[in-house]
């Protein structure tokens, strides 16, 4: 009886710091748009190792009159089915255009960049949370992110619900 006791308490312990990462996790990914920021898993390696691949992107909104050669920007590629992150080398038009290089490779991308595809200018990131950030956005991870945090809670109130009952039980018998 000892040991089974033991044993709730320590599954108890990591269920209660497992469902506390995630809790944090959330706030790290959804939290921050309170703050104005918003949130983009970084899927390639070319800023590395600023912005390593697989780590969570914090962008902010920028002034058109702020971005200069140099400045690292993030932006909408391909009708704004992903998001890279990149530096400008140089600026088109007045600033209507940029044309981008990233930290890896020497050469400049042929692509212009308009200014209606920059969502702002990358502030910080957190490493390895990128890959919370993308599997919670397709359907079946998110599934599977709630069965994990409802068998979490499940795990973490289970002990002392049956502790409660076997407590009545005993007053009954």
């Amino acid at each position: 009886m000892r040991k089974n006791n033991k044993m709730s308490q320590i599954l108890a312990f990591v269920s209660s710091i497992m469902l506390v990462g995630i809790v944090l996790l959330s706030f790290a990914y959804l939290g921050v748009r309170l703050l104005g920021y918003e949130t983009f898993p970084v899927l390639n390696s070319d800023m590395a190792p600023q912005y390593r691949l697989g780590s969570l992107a914090y962008i902010k909104k920028v002034d058109k009159n702020d971005i200069k050669a140099g400045t690292v920007i993030s932006y909408r590629q391909g009708n704004g089915a992903s998001v890279s992150v990149q530096r400008v080398e140089s600026v088109i038009d007045g600033g209507a255009k940029f044309r981008m290089m990233s930290n890896q490779r020497s050469d400049i991308e042929n692509e212009e960049i308009l200014l209606s595809d920059i969502i702002g200018c990358p502030q910080f990131s957190i490493p390895v949370v990128g890959y919370f950030a993308v599997m919670v956005r397709n359907k079946a991870g998110f599934f599977f992110l709630s069965m994990f945090v409802l068998l979490l809670v499940y795990l973490n109130f289970s002990n002392y619900f049956f502790n409660k009952l076997r407590i009545r039980r005993d007053r009954l018998f």
